[in-house]
C-alpha cells in the first residue's frame, strides 16, 4: 500500500494528454467509465466496482482527467439517479375497546380500522434526527476508519466529565 497523500497533491502520473493527475480528482478511461482518485493513489469507480491502483489503470487503458463541467454533470446525474426513500407511512394504534361500552353487532358498528388518518410527510429535521441516532449507534473507531478510507483526515476529541 502506498503512502497517504493530501488532497490536490500530484500523484506523479499523467493522463493521455499529459495533464497531471491529482489526488481527489476524477478521471475517465477509454470505455467512458469514471473514477475518483483517493488519497492512496487508487482509482475508485463512481458506480459499482472495486478500487484499482491508478498505475495499473493507466497501463491497461487510456485515462483522461475530467473537466470541472464533466464532474458537475457526473455529480448531478449521480444525485438524480439515487433512489429517493419512499415517504414513511405512520402507524396508528387501534382504539382500545372499553369494557363498559356495550357491544354492538358488526353490521351496525363503524369499520374496525376507524377513520383514515392522512399520511404525514417526514420533514428534513426528522430525517436528520434519525440519522444522528443511527450515527450514535456506530462505534467511533469504525466511523473514523470509514471516513479515513474515503479520504478524510479525522482528528477527534471525546470530552469526559470527572466528578471529584
Amino acid at each position: 500500500m502506498s503512502r497517504k497523500m493530501k488532497s490536490g497533491e500530484d500523484t506523479l502520473l499523467k493522463d493521455k494528454d499529459g495533464k497531471a493527475i491529482l489526488v481527489h480528482s476524477y478521471v475517465a478511461d477509454a470505455s467512458g467509465a469514471s473514477y475518483y482518485i483517493n488519497a492512496y493513489g487508487q482509482a475508485v469507480p463512481t458506480g459499482e466496482g472495486v478500487a484499482v491502483e491508478l498505475k495499473n489503470l493507466i497501463r491497461e487503458t487510456e485515462v483522461r482527467v475530467l473537466s470541472a463541467s464533466e464532474v458537475l454533470q457526473l455529480e448531478s446525474a449521480k444525485a438524480s439517479a439515487a433512489p429517493r426513500p419512499a415517504p414513511r407511512k405512520l402507524r396508528t394504534r387501534k382504539p382500545a375497546k372499553d369494557a363498559a361500552a356495550p357491544t354492538e353487532p358488526a353490521s351496525a358498528a363503524e369499520p374496525q380500522n376507524g377513520p383514515e388518518t392522512p399520511e404525514k410527510e417526514v420533514s428534513e429535521a426528522e430525517t436528520k434526527a434519525e440519522l444522528s441516532m443511527v450515527l450514535q449507534l456506530i462505534p467511533d473507531q469504525l466511523l473514523a476508519d470509514e471516513l479515513r478510507r474515503r479520504g478524510w483526515q479525522v482528528v477527534a476529541v471525546k470530552p469526559a466529565l470527572v466528578n471529584l
